[in-house]
């Protein structure tokens, strides 16, 4: 079954990710999910994180009126999530003021909201340039120099590692977990004096999706599912709640061709190879001469 929903969750990634726009899709899966996706455009960059919510299997284990109250306390549980990023943001332009960068411009939050086609809730975040999301991504530094590489005269390859999103730490109610538990907890929360409270902490266990797409074809990375739709290139890593630690990495990388070496090299060859079939036939017609 993980397998199959994990399938798909990819075909919801590429709709949903496509300019936010709500796509009807068909989503069959008994498996709780939390995604946060990253869409690298030439332009844009968007961010998203949403928790799967399942209406019909909720409403099974109770009623409508318990589901309402349900979604509404996620509901405020994401906001919180949300008003954290934006806290951030804040704090981040308050440290270097740049007017086209500034909240509302440079960078613009959703609300959070559900969508009960797609089964999900939470919000959005739009930067509206590369720059934008560099600035309040780029933790103080943006130099392209400090990403590591490596190559030789034939190509270069530009390296980014860091730990799956997921996986990183955060501190809740003086206890340091990882951002998945975090998560998680919030929507287990949200069922606190609910009539299927205690099926929730029982079974509530996401799977966690990081879903990064980009225009840029020539980007790898060592992501669990990777796929095109529309010349947009999908890397997607899932982990299963009880495998969340400090060894799930994301590694992303820019390979570069020295196209300039490789021209030099492929008439080098084909050079070589006619000055030995030169040489070969001379040798030949030598040991001819001799033989006569």
């Amino acid at each position: 079954m993980k397998k199959y929903s994990f399938i798909i969750i990819l075909i919801f990634s590429f709709l949903f990710l496509s300019g936010f726009q709500n796509n009807s899709i068909l989503y069959d899966t008994t498996d709780d999910f939390i995604v946060f996706a990253l869409d690298i455009g030439e332009s844009q960059v968007k961010q998203m994180l949403y928790f799967s919510l399942d209406e019909d299997k909720i409403i099974s284990l109770s009623n409508e009126k318990d589901f309402e109250i349900f979604k509404q306390n996620l509901k405020e549980e994401i906001v919180e999530i949300r008003n954290n990023f934006l806290f951030n943001y804040a704090l981040t332009y308050l440290q270097n003021p740049i007017e086209e960068f500034k909240i509302n411009k440079g960078v613009l939050l959703s609300d959070v909201t559900y969508n009960s086609d797609q089964k999900v809730i939470g919000f959005s975040v739009v930067f509206s340039s590369l720059q934008a999301w560099s600035y309040y991504n780029s933790n103080g530094n943006n130099s392209s120099s400090n990403v590591p590489s490596e190559g030789n005269i034939f190509y270069n390859k530009k390296i980014s590692n860091g730990k799956f999103i997921f996986s990183n730490k955060s501190t809740m109610n003086g206890e340091e977990k990882t951002i998945g538990e975090i998560y998680a907890q919030k929507f287990i929360n949200s069922s606190q004096g609910l009539s299927f409270e205690s099926y929730i902490k029982n079974n509530y266990k996401p799977s966690f999706i990081y879903s990064y797409s980009t225009v840029f074809d020539k980007i790898q990375s060592n992501a669990n599912y990777q796929f095109s739709n529309n010349n947009i290139f999908y890397h997607i890593w899932t982990v299963e709640f009880e495998n969340i630690n400090d060894e799930n990495l994301v590694s992303i990388y820019l390979l570069i061709i020295n196209y300039g070496w490789w021209y030099v090299f492929a008439i080098f060859i084909t050079l070589l190879f006619i000055l030995l079939s030169f040489l070969i036939i001379k040798i030949k017609k030598n040991r001819k001469k001799r033989s006569a």
